[in-house]
C-alpha cells in the first residue's frame, strides 16, 4: 500500500510531501523524484501535495490492476479515469448514468489527470536527458 507522509527539510524547516510504500517503508522512487522536481520548480506546496495524493490514488489503481506505471497507454488511462470518477467501485458504466453515480467531482478527476500528465512528461524529459548525456 502506498501512502503520503510529511517530511521536514533540514535546510528550510519547511514541510513537504513524500510518498512511501508502507510494506518496505521506502519512497516510491518515480513519484518522489517527480515531487522533488516540482519542489525545485517552486510549485506551490499545496500543488505538490495535491499531486502527491492524486499520484498515490493512481499508484493504488496500478497495484489493483497489477500494472507497471511505464506500461500505461491511453486505454489504461481511460480505465483509470472511469474507475477514479466512480470511486473505484464500478468498472463499466454508460455515459448517461455516470454523472448520477460519480463519487468524485470533475475537478478532483481533472487534478488526477493533470498530476499524471505532469508526472509522465517529467519522466520523458528525464529519460531524454539521460540519453543525450
Amino acid at each position: 500500500m502506498v501512502k503520503v507522509e510529511w517530511a521536514i527539510s533540514p535546510d528550510t524547516e519547511s514541510r513537504f510531501s513524500c510518498v512511501f510504500d508502507q510494506q518496505t517503508c521506502l519512497p516510491i522512487e518515480p513519484i518522489q523524484r517527480f515531487l522533488n522536481y516540482c519542489r525545485k520548480r517552486q510549485l506551490s506546496p499545496n500543488t505538490v501535495s495535491t499531486y502527491a495524493y492524486r499520484l498515490v490514488d493512481f499508484w493504488r489503481w496500478l497495484e489493483s490492476k497489477s500494472l507497471n506505471w511505464y506500461d500505461i497507454g491511453l486505454n489504461e488511462l481511460a480505465d483509470f479515469v472511469n474507475w477514479y470518477l466512480l470511486g473505484g467501485e464500478v468498472e463499466a458504466i454508460s455515459e448517461n448514468v455516470r454523472e448520477i453515480v460519480a463519487k468524485r467531482s470533475p475537478r478532483t478527476v481533472n487534478q488526477a489527470i493533470t498530476a499524471i500528465q505532469e508526472f509522465y512528461q517529467n519522466r520523458i524529459q528525464e529519460s531524454g536527458a539521460r540519453i543525450q548525456n
